[in-house]
């Protein structure tokens, strides 16, 4: 039927468009005001984390120097931090020592003149993640991008030549019922209804994860077929999930005129 025949153009002109979207957004989103989101307060699971440790070396605590000249200086003196922050010098000491001794208990110092020091790292179930992948690719063995060969094209002439393939397919339909006669069908025999949906997590909540969902409803009848389609995306980090983005989409192929849609974009 018709509507059979339309699924595949309208599923292919729904991603493209989800796609473009996202590509026509991102330049908008870069000039636009900073996005804030609120604070969100995280429980990190210990046993998620591995420090890496080195073999304790001993402690030397600085000596309360003047950070200019480098001479002694009063522990009652203040001193002005970096963020405009006031403290006296036993204070700044003081922390700057704690903070020392911690960092020699497993390995490091302050001292240190490496750019990039990593202190600890997140457990990630590389085994796990790599199933996940797996699984992804099997059930998307040819996921589509935009300009692959064959995408639909946004453009008036691919949404008029659509138009003129829907209405020869809807002719073909239309013989096709003259040749049952005078058979009854039970039902309506001119409506197709469909609907697909997904739904896919890459990580681990506890740590990092990437998750994305949606669906594809269509409807085909014998003088129009419509399709709606919704998609979201977003993450977790240490727990906390957000959504990113969502997309909507709407396009309705009548028997006789053109295709119409609508896409909205949402972050």
């Amino acid at each position: 039927m018709t509507s059979n025949y339309l699924m595949k153009k309208l599923t292919g002109f729904f991603a493209t468009g989800v796609a473009i979207a996202a590509f026509a957004a991102a330049p908008a989103l870069a000039q636009g005001p900073p996005i804030q989101a609120p604070t969100v307060d995280v429980q990190i699971n210990p046993n998620l984390v591995k420090v890496n440790r080195r073999q304790a070396i001993a402690f030397k605590p600085f000596e309360a120097r003047d950070p200019k000249t480098g001479a002694p200086i009063s522990p009652t003196a203040s001193i002005t931090l970096a963020n405009g922050k006031q403290m006296t010098v036993q204070q700044y000491y003081a922390e700057l020592n704690r903070l020392e001794q911690q960092f020699n208990a497993i390995g490091y110092s302050l001292r240190d003149q490496q750019q990039k020091i990593e202190l600890q790292q997140l457990l990630i179930d590389q085994p796990a993640l790599q199933r996940q992948i797996q699984n992804l690719r099997v059930a998307n063995p040819q996921t589509a991008t935009v300009g692959a060969p064959g995408a639909v094209k946004l453009t008036p002439q691919a949404l008029q030549t659509l138009s003129k393939e829907h209405a020869i397919e809807a002719q073909k339909d239309a013989q096709r019922a003259q040749l049952l006669g005078g058979i009854k069908v039970l039902g309506n025999p001119n409506t197709v209804h469909t609907v697909k949906s997904f739904n896919y997590t890459l990580g681990n909540n506890s740590t990092f994860a990437a998750f994305a969902n949606g669906k594809l409803d269509l409807t085909g009848k014998s003088d129009l077929t419509t399709v709606y389609g919704e998609a979201n995306a977003g993450g977790s980090v240490l727990g906390a999930s957000k959504n990113i983005f969502r997309v909507t989409g709407q396009a309705a192929a009548p028997t006789t005129g053109v295709m119409n849609g609508k896409l909205t974009f949402a972050v």
